[in-house]
């Protein structure tokens, strides 16, 4: 069994992961799943992927069927560092997972669904942002932009952009 690990899809899966291919990384999953060496995607949820992860479902929707049929989403949320932790969002959450209340999540990601929908939940509740961390994680990004020479793809930046917000409100 080989683990496999997707936190994004197309270009933002090229970002967060510069300088990894998203073609060749999606050729690869299907080759293991076809051979049968793998079943699962885990996926870390962080501050840099939390507003397209949604995406990975619609992905998954539109590959064949052995696809949809055998890949199990494994979820982790990262710890470390503490500036990338969704948690920083506190209440605010809620603006970044509305995307998750989409109906059509095949049986084997729904488990997934409902656990991306109940952080959301309980964060919007309780939760208080942590301007610090946030300023600190959107500093780091634009630094991770600029020392790979990429651009960060519009919908991130614009989630990005809005952590930025919150972080000086």
């Amino acid at each position: 069994r080989i683990k496999f690990s997707i936190d994004a899809v197309g270009d933002h899966a090229s970002f967060i992961r510069y300088p990894t291919d998203w073609n060749l990384l999606r050729n690869n999953l299907k080759f293991l799943v076809n051979e049968g060496m793998t079943n699962t995607i885990h996926i870390t949820t962080s501050l840099i992927n939390l507003p397209v992860l949604y995406e990975l479902v619609e992905w998954i929707q539109g590959e064949d069927d052995n696809i949809i049929q055998t890949i199990k989403p494994v979820p982790n949320l990262v710890g470390r560092p503490s500036e990338m932790s969704i948690s920083n969002l506190g209440a605010y959450i809620g603006e970044f997972t509305k995307d998750w209340n989409f109906a059509s999540v095949p049986e084997n990601w729904q488990e997934f669904s409902n656990w991306m929908l109940s952080l959301s939940n309980q964060q919007s509740s309780t939760g208080t942002a942590d301007k610090d961390k946030l300023k600190k994680f959107v500093h780091y990004i634009n630094w991770y932009a600029q020392a790979n020479n990429v651009e960060i793809p519009t919908k991130l930046a614009k989630a990005y952009n809005r952590y930025a917000e919150i972080a000086n409100s």
